[in-house]
């Protein structure tokens, strides 16, 4: 009975942990797979390396709000407020609807590797 009871105690306080964030929400945005060059690649380059990801809307005005930075002016308009932490970038044009961030990760390393160019 003593092990019954520590079960469902021990149950009950690791299920909210084992369950996962509650405030997820799901994601806008696409991705595609290519090499490490986007635009016009070497056509000896692997075109399966990478996996980039475009956030739009609320995912990207999310992440934007919890990068831990200063917004300065995007380097593609110069004008944009935008935020960069390595090769994670997130900007927004014309309000919360335009927001865009992009993130690339080598398949082969795992690594975050730069996003979509301007």
């Amino acid at each position: 009975m003593r092990i019954l009871a520590f079960t469902v105690v021990l149950v009950s306080f690791y299920s909210p942990v084992l369950a996962g964030p509650t405030d997820a929400a799901a994601i806008e945005g696409s991705y595609f797979f290519a090499g490490k060059t986007v635009v016009d690649p070497p056509p000896s380059e692997a075109k399966n390396t990478h996996v980039y990801f475009q956030l739009q809307g609320q995912s990207a005005v999310a992440l934007y709000s919890e990068l831990p930075v200063k917004p300065k002016p995007f380097v593609c308009d110069g004008k944009s407020p935008s935020k960069t932490i390595g090769s994670t970038v997130c900007w927004i044009e014309e309000g919360p609807s335009s927001a865009r961030c992009t993130i690339g990760i080598n398949l082969r390393t795992q690594a975050v590797d730069s996003g979509l160019p301007c």
